[in-house]
């Protein structure tokens, strides 16, 4: 006859779920670190100069001619689900451990998001049997709308269904440099006018900076980004440094969550 302690679940042994997941996502985000090194490397634009609307100032650009080899979008949909995934079965690992058995409704346990706070408690059902010190400590996360952005963010992302459309991508300027060039100033125009390099959306291009008339053709070499698209609730940023910075708030989730379900037991 098997005792208590026979059927009992170690921490450790119930965490390796979560700690699995959480594995596979970093192991997403590092091939997303490499392929975008590597399509910046390898200059997926073209560089090219059209004259401005005021005579004599001339439109320095770029634009993308080639996307990655490799389909960015999936990875770091692969990467998001398994983080989000990860928060779920930190919490079905909780139970696991502290009544030293399977759940008996495992679909009830779930990890609290939610659209404000009020909605985030509703996850502490009845019948889910997250001990409320393990809630707690998922709470104090802010895992909703008006929390912590990147929790909320990552359920955001994860729940929305195109993820082609929602991590598609757009190019960044990482870093600009200019040489070699020759430029004078017509008229009121400046010889040359650095600003924050823009999106033109309706000529589909980088605009990059405006000079005046070209005397020797500048060499432009960029840096580029890859970007959460304006589906997103990171529209406009980066997606591995969001990427980078969620993997390590999920981190510090999941090391709270397994030490205060070894505290609740050492307390026994």
């Amino acid at each position: 006859m098997n005792t208590i302690e026979d059927d009992m679940v170690g921490v450790d042994e119930a965490f390796e779920i979560p700690a699995r997941s959480f594995r596979n996502a970093n192991r997403h985000i590092n091939t997303i670190g490499r392929i975008i090194r590597n399509f910046s490397e390898s200059k997926p634009y073209e560089y090219f100069i059209v004259e401005d609307d005021a005579p004599g100032t001339f439109v320095h650009a770029v634009r993308q001619i080639r996307g990655p080899d490799e389909d960015i979008g999936v990875i770091a949909f692969d990467a998001i689900n398994n983080l989000r995934s990860s928060l779920d079965h930190s919490m079905y690992a909780s139970v696991r451990a502290l009544r030293a058995r399977e759940p008996t409704y495992p679909n009830a346990i779930e990890f609290p998001f939610g659209k404000d706070e009020k909605d985030a408690r509703r996850k502490l059902r009845s019948k889910s049997e997250v001990h409320p010190e393990v809630f707690e400590a998922a709470l104090r996360f802010k895992p909703y709308s008006g929390g912590d952005r990147l929790l909320h963010g990552l359920d955001t992302v994860r729940n929305i269904k195109n993820h082609r459309i929602i991590l598609d991508f757009t190019l960044g300027v990482q870093n600009l440099a200019v040489s070699s060039a020759h430029f004078v100033g017509d008229s009121n125009s400046s010889t040359l006018s650095i600003e924050q390099p823009r999106w033109n959306e309706r000529e589909k291009r980088l605009d990059l900076f405006r000079s005046g008339s070209i005397i020797k053709a500048p060499k432009i070499d960029i840096g580029v980004r890859v970007l959460f698209d304006n589906f997103s609730p990171f529209n406009g940023e980066s997606l591995y440094d969001i990427l980078i910075s969620m993997l390590g708030k999920v981190s510090d989730v999941l090391s709270d969550i397994e030490d205060v379900t070894t505290q609740i037991i050492s307390r026994r």
